[in-house]
């Protein structure tokens, strides 16, 4: 990954994130975060999509990610922080099955979650989440490969 500051992935990031911070999170929440997505959110919290297009040409994949969930503080006023995003589609409503951790949006309102037991990132489809194994779309094997798939709009010829 070529990118080593989050102000040149995002615009209008949250404050930045300590590691006691994620663990406070982690225990209002109730999980343990994967290891990759804990080292993701001490790097940056948040913020609106640059680096927003996931595109796999020979999976013919194509995805927005909007924006990235802010963890603990909020990057604007009635922002839904991760743990708020979490606590309601997971645990209260059970939209997303608990397995998997949603830390990204895109524009419709679906999700890009990180599976827990694999730390495979997948693709949330919130309209099919009725059938929550339709709804699960394997983008990577890892947050890092989701990484450095993402490029920028003008980068993808949009």
């Amino acid at each position: 990954m070529s990118v080593v500051n989050w102000e040149d992935w995002v615009s209008d990031p949250a404050q930045a994130l300590t590691a006691a911070d994620i663990r406070e999170v982690e225990q209002a929440v109730g999980i343990e975060l994967p290891t990759d997505l804990r080292r993701h959110y001490l790097w940056g919290n948040g913020g609106f999509a640059i680096r927003s297009e996931f595109i796999v040409p020979d999976r013919d994949l194509e995805y927005d990610v909007a924006a990235w969930k802010p963890m603990k503080y909020r990057g604007y006023a009635d922002e839904m922080r991760f743990e708020d995003s979490y606590q309601l589609l997971v645990r209260d409503k059970k939209l997303i099955p608990d397995h998997l951790v949603p830390f990204a949006i895109n524009g419709g309102g679906d999700f890009f979650c990180m599976d827990r037991s694999t730390q495979a990132i997948v693709f949330y489809a919130m309209d099919s989440c009725a059938d929550p194994k339709a709804a699960t779309r394997l983008l990577t094997g890892s947050l890092r490969e989701f990484l450095d798939v993402l490029v920028t709009e003008e980068e993808a010829g949009w």
